[in-house]
């Protein structure tokens, strides 16, 4: 239990520096603040590896101070002998009854359960820390079933686009590009071995919404985030008690997502036309259902907000 508040504590500090770095960097590039963001994760992430690896810095206690007692002396006083007065000759010393002795009556095998919260604390974060774990294993594995029901992009216009992308932001990484009726939303995922997927509906798309989108996706495989995205989810749930470290893992979404945006703009977009691709991706999806370990490009619960950094008369 100690240890659990310990983490619980030294997390909540490690999160809320990233947390104080984001704000003094506000007006530092999303990708810069997706970092920061990722540094305040993987720290607290580490955490509990490091107090295991660590020794322990023992700590000197102060030494404790002589108690003082003030005593003071006072004459022995003897002893007084008081005799007890004898019975009047002829009286007769009265006993009381038996039947006048109550006696209260005491409980039989009685059991008493009492929770051990220091016991039991620590049973129920390991618990609760295992389900979420267990959570993005099977996520993992529904993005895999999803990948083998795919079909392969073949047409030369789509592959034309997929080689000027990469050309653009100079991705030498293999990846699988797919198609999928199951998805209505384009997705990412895999640090090692990448894939996109985009929606049978792409198919229908013009030539500059594609473009947009393979920008977008492709930012994704070329900075990694599939794998920031997974010290995100094990950092909540190794520390799902800590209220910042989820807070912080939203952020890091955020300014992820607008970090591609950012790509898509400099790639020569529009603000407003790359507004309405991510308007009409995301009317299409009925739900943010897509599974967790996925990148999918327009969630609705993150839209107003990169709406409003895409139309940003500042850019």
């Amino acid at each position: 239990m100690d240890a659990l508040l310990v983490l619980w504590w030294k997390a909540a500090v490690v999160l809320a520096a990233g947390a104080a770095v984001s704000l003094v960097a506000w007006r530092a590039s999303a990708a810069t603040r997706h970092l920061i963001w990722t540094a305040a994760l993987a720290g607290a992430l580490l955490l509990p590896l490091a107090s295991a690896v660590l020794p322990a810095v023992p700590i000197a206690a102060l030494p404790a101070l002589p108690a003082v007692v003030n005593s003071v002396h006072q004459p022995a006083l003897a002893p007084v002998q008081v005799a007890a007065p004898s019975p009047a000759p002829g009286a007769r010393l009265k006993t009381p009854p038996v039947n006048s002795v109550h006696f209260a009556d005491a409980p039989v095998n009685a059991v008493h359960f009492a929770l051990d919260w220091r016991r039991a604390a620590p049973l129920l974060w390991l618990a609760v820390a295992l389900a979420l774990l267990l959570r993005i294993a099977v996520g993992s594995l529904q993005l895999r079933s999803l990948a083998r029901r795919a079909r392969a992009v073949t047409d030369d216009a789509s592959q034309r686009l997929l080689r000027e992308t990469t050309a653009y932001l100079g991705l030498r990484r293999n990846l699988k590009f797919l198609e999928s009726g199951d998805t209505e939303v384009p997705l990412t995922w895999g640090s090692l071995h990448p894939v996109v997927v985009l929606p049978l509906a792409a198919s229908r798309w013009p030539d500059a919404q594609k473009r947009a989108v393979l920008v977008h996706e492709l930012a994704h495989v070329q900075r990694y985030d599939a794998a920031t995205q997974l010290v995100a989810r094990v950092a909540c749930a190794v520390h799902w008690l800590n209220p910042l470290a989820w807070a912080a893992a939203a952020a890091m979404r955020a300014e992820r997502e607008r970090a591609c945006d950012d790509f898509v703009l400099g790639a020569g977009a529009r603000p407003t036309d790359y507004a309405t691709n991510l308007l009409d991706v995301a009317r299409a999806v009925l739900r943010d259902d897509a599974p967790a370990p996925a990148l999918a490009m327009a969630r609705r619960s993150q839209l107003e907000g990169r709406l409003l950094a895409v139309l940003d008369p500042r850019r």
